[in-house]
């Protein structure tokens, strides 16, 4: 037994197999974290989805109660009393634009998007990977 592995040690490997060996190595330490990546980036997407919807509903909610489509209204009902005083006009439209739910709602549809654009790169960059391999 112990001539066999002598044998076998005594074999030279050809000089391109440690390479190789290295290389897949590499490959798959890549696909790895590329999966990671991959379902992170999923787990992102799906919760800012899923939030998105009653944050849309609240969105309408709270501009429906502040009023700013009456103020809207008025260019349509008395447009010269709203050129007359545009300033006042304008300034009472901010007031009444509910902030908080705009700026909740637009960081969710930011973070849906670019989640959403990261998903579909690195599905590209696994079946690239994965085909490579």
């Amino acid at each position: 037994m112990s001539n066999d592995l002598y044998k076998i040690s005594q074999i030279d490997a050809p000089e391109y197999l440690l390479k190789k060996v290295i290389d897949r190595v590499k490959q798959e330490k890549k696909l790895a974290l590329l999966k990671r990546r991959l379902f992170l980036s999923f787990i992102v997407f799906s919760a800012s989805s899923t939030v998105f919807i009653p944050l849309i509903y609240w969105f309408k909610l709270e501009f429906n109660q502040s009023g700013f489509f009456e103020y809207l209204s008025l260019i349509y009902l008395d447009f010269n009393i709203v050129t007359t005083y545009w300033q006042d006009f304008s300034l009472a439209l901010l007031e009444t634009i509910p902030a908080i739910a705009l700026s909740a709602t637009l960081t969710i549809l930011a973070i849906i998007l670019y989640s959403g654009r990261n998903l579909i790169r690195l599905i590209k960059e696994l079946k690239i990977t994965t085909h490579l391999i």
